[in-house]
């Protein structure tokens, strides 16, 4: 039987956590988030896509919900400060069509 050892929502980030001994003393931990709003924004924009820069030469390409952000960490592709860690590897992440979800732009290959 498992056995809740911490559990966690977090309104601003919309994403539950919870940490449990299983039942063979393995300890789990579980992250959700509820993605589908951050997935149909990111539809709506890349629908109505422009391509423009800001003043400092900048373009939005991708809005990344945290559970995903939490995976990039664990792979080294981004830091523990969710800052970008490998930049060639978070732009073939991005530009993988399993990932087009992803992109609020027009989704051409970044890498």
């Amino acid at each position: 039987m498992a056995r809740d050892i911490y559990a966690n929502v977090s309104a601003q980030a919309l994403t539950s956590s919870r940490v449990w001994w299983d039942s063979d003393g393995t300890l789990l931990i579980k992250h959700q988030q509820d993605v589908d709003p951050i997935l149909e924004l990111n539809k709506r924009q890349a629908n109505d896509y422009e391509p423009r820069r800001n003043a400092l030469g900048l373009r939005h390409i991708a809005r990344i919900p945290n559970v995903v952000v939490m995976q990039l960490q664990r792979d080294g592709i981004m830091d523990h400060k969710g800052q970008i860690a490998d930049e060639r590897r978070l732009w073939r992440f991005l530009s993988d069509p399993e990932n087009r979800h992803l992109r609020v732009d027009n989704g051409r290959r970044l890498a």
